[in-house]
């Protein structure tokens, strides 16, 4: 049970009055309901306005209620998500993974691996590939802290290399956890604009489109994160000009590097 407050009774008739139900709860139309062009007869203006007492003077901004109405019509509108998210990356999953906590229908985009270019090919696996350095370093500094080892410490380029996949790999199968326990659909392929809340997914089979899918939702997340890109300067084609993902990938170590 709970104590209701003095004026309960005539705040609540002031409601129904705005909603165009009288305070003795009939449908019939009090002399205070709304008057055209904002007299709504659905009762889907009260979802909008804030409930307020009929004698209190309010500014209403038209623009609020179009956007809002517009919203509405949207949300009751058929839809394949509330919320669909075009990217898999730090912004792109953990904006989903949000909204799916806060009660929405997610979907998720990505054309590659989950963990976008920061998990995959970017901070992850440099940092993985730093700290083998970093080690190796230390165990050669190691007589500086009155250690004495037998031998010198050689990296192992593809031992490292090899780490670098376990630990990638590790953290991706994380992230898809996490998105499957929130319950996010995730949709392989990539996404176009066909419409302003509508994309068309297609998945490839090399450069041949293989399958498409048409895909509506209330709002639309663009997270698509970045690709390398080589200058536009004579030469950038040439064998020996490599991007980020090429130096992470395993190969023979050069022997300098500009």
């Amino acid at each position: 049970s709970f104590d209701t407050p003095d004026n309960f009774d005539d705040e609540l008739a002031g409601t129904r009055k705005l909603s165009g139900v009288n305070a003795s709860g009939d449908n019939s139309r009090s002399e205070n309901s709304l008057d055209d062009p904002l007299d709504d007869p659905t009762g889907v203006l009260p979802e909008i306005l804030p409930s307020i007492s009929p004698e209190a003077e309010v500014e209403i901004d038209p623009e609020d209620i179009v956007q809002e109405a517009e919203l509405l019509l949207r949300e009751s509108a058929p839809h394949d998500f509330d919320v669909l998210v075009i990217g898999g990356g730090p912004g792109g999953y953990v904006a989903a993974i949000k909204a799916a906590q806060n009660g929405a229908h997610v979907g998720l985009v990505e054309e590659r691996e989950l963990g976008g270019v920061c998990l995959n090919r970017g901070c992850i696996p440099t940092k993985t590939l730093l700290e083998s350095i970093d080690v190796m370093r230390l165990i050669r500094r190691a007589h500086l802290y009155g250690v004495r080892l037998g031998g010198d410490a050689t990296p192992d380029v593809a031992a490292m290399h090899r780490r670098k996949s376990e630990v990638v790999a590790e953290m991706r199968a994380r992230v898809t956890e996490l998105l499957r326990e929130n319950n996010v659909e995730v949709i392989r392929g990539r996404a176009r604009f066909v419409g302003e809340h509508c994309v068309e997914v297609s998945t490839r089979n090399g450069e041949i489109i293989s399958e498409t899918r048409r895909i509506s939702a209330v709002h639309i997340i663009v997270a698509t994160g970045s690709l390398p890109q080589r200058l536009p300067v004579p030469g950038a084609d040439l064998p020996g000009v490599v991007t980020s993902d090429d130096v992470l990938e395993a190969g023979p170590v050069p022997q300098s590097i500009v």
